[in-house]
């Protein structure tokens, strides 16, 4: 089996969706060297799972359902209480990872006398690699895991304990969902947090460290793949960018999709695939939309002097509804992207909260989502962006931006039981003096 054979089999786990015995083009941007990157022990954010295994073995789950530990027969030498416990993601990949979970498996170090299989239901196919946090703090990658597409899964062999979460290797930012008004233009790139795959030797290693996110070392052959008419894309010499430029209309064929194409040295290439739609200019203002439900907008409303919060209810009258938004603590001042977080180890919240009060009931919709009336509280997946802060031709400032919440689970008064949770989106435009 030649080594481009053996690497569009096992995939690495990337989603490569061809091979070929080409390798990347010279003069790549200079990658330094992986040496790991020291990150803090995550904080609790959930209640621990404990259950007591022999030396029969059997399985545990995590309370939100999304690992489970398949310890075999003889891995264990005496009944032991086995732990998991959500903690924060103190890895860096995608921004909008960040307030995915972590899991601290217990009793912390513990060796095995057989490995025991850690099975992690991904919440998106690029998450498909699996990393475990090590005593001095770095992130080590895993390249041999295994990714099951039929169940959604990815899993690997361990034989000890410690902080495991999933990330992204190599991917394109920024995330799908991408807006671009009209007239306008965005920036992508190929982003990774990983030499691997860079030598044809790296694919054999049995883990390696994570690094700080960096712009990966190829030159990338971008197209529009759905026509002409939806835009121009011009990729930049010698690096893994190029900037979109839309339309001066809303194209019949939207999103545009976008690929970018790139070879590995390892041997064969990789495509990523990201969609992006055109939109009017935004108003000023902010527009939601609750499950793709009819549009609500707040108007002609600014951020807080000084600060990245706003707070408003609503045009006249005014009990009708309210919005309440926090970017970084209020300190977010220009481009950038942050997910929903309050944890208590912070003061820079970022949080939402809409709440719609007539017609009634009052609901109240947040960053927070929730199983059950049990379950504890989960962050939700997803972020807020501000993607412009710019003057305008008075000399005021403009934050320009959108935000998505995957899950928020409402909480609707006089209600019992747990509702389902829905899925929150908006633009915003907002003076920023």
């Amino acid at each position: 089996m030649t080594i481009v054979k053996a690497i569009c089999s096992s995939i690495l786990l990337f989603a490569m969706l061809g091979c070929s015995k080409t390798h990347s083009p010279e003069n790549e941007p200079e990658k330094p060297s992986p040496a790991g990157v020291v990150r803090p022990p995550g904080q609790s954010i959930g209640q621990r799972v404990e259950k007591v295994i022999g030396k029969e073995g059997g399985t545990i789950e995590a309370g939100d359902g999304r690992l489970a530990i398949v310890i075999p027969p003889g891995a264990l030498d005496k009944n032991t209480t086995i732990g998991i416990e959500p903690v924060s993601r103190t890895l860096i990949d995608r921004p909008e990872n960040k307030t995915l979970p972590a899991y601290r498996l217990t009793p912390h170090g513990q060796q095995f006398l057989q490995p025991v299989t850690l099975k992690f239901n991904i919440v998106s196919k690029e998450l498909a690699h699996i990393a475990w946090q090590d005593d001095k703090g770095m992130w080590r990658g895993i390249p041999r895991s295994r990714k099951n597409e039929s169940t959604n899964t990815v899993e690997v062999q361990s034989s000890h304990f410690s902080d495991w979460t999933t990330y992204e290797s190599i991917y394109l930012e920024p995330k799908g969902d991408i807006t671009v008004e009209t007239g306008k233009s965005v920036i992508l790139r190929v982003m990774s947090v990983t030499s691997m795959a860079l030598t044809a030797e790296d694919q054999w290693k049995e883990e390696f460290f994570l690094e700080e996110p960096f712009e990966f070392p190829a030159t990338v052959d971008w197209r529009i793949v759905n026509g002409p008419g939806n835009g121009n894309i011009a990729g930049v010499p010698t690096r893994a960018a190029a900037t979109f430029s839309a339309p001066g209309f809303v194209p019949d064929k939207n999103p545009v999709e976008v690929e970018a194409k790139f070879a590995l040295k390892s041997g064969g290439y990789m495509l990523l695939l990201t969609a992006i739609t055109i939109i009017e200019p935004v108003k000023p203002g902010i527009q939601l939309r609750i499950n793709g439900g009819a549009p609500i907008y707040f108007e002609d409303e600014s951020l807080s002097p000084g600060n990245s919060s706003f707070g408003s209810d609503g045009e006249y009258p005014y009990d009708r509804h309210s919005l309440y938004f926090n970017i970084a603590g209020g300190k977010a001042k220009g481009i950038g992207t942050w997910g929903w977080d309050d944890l208590p180890e912070t003061e820079d919240h970022t949080t939402f909260e809409y709440i719609a009060k007539k017609p009634g009931p009052r609901t109240t919709y947040s960053h927070i989502f929730r199983a059950s009336d049990l379950d504890d509280p989960h962050m939700s997946p997803g972020s807020i962006r501000i993607t412009e802060y710019t003057k305008d031709v008075f000399g005021q400032t403009w934050a320009k931006g959108d935000f998505v919440i995957e899950k928020s689970t409402p909480y609707i008064d006089g209600q019992t039981g747990t509702p389902p949770s829905v899925r929150i989106e908006g633009r915003f435009n907002l003076r920023a003096d």
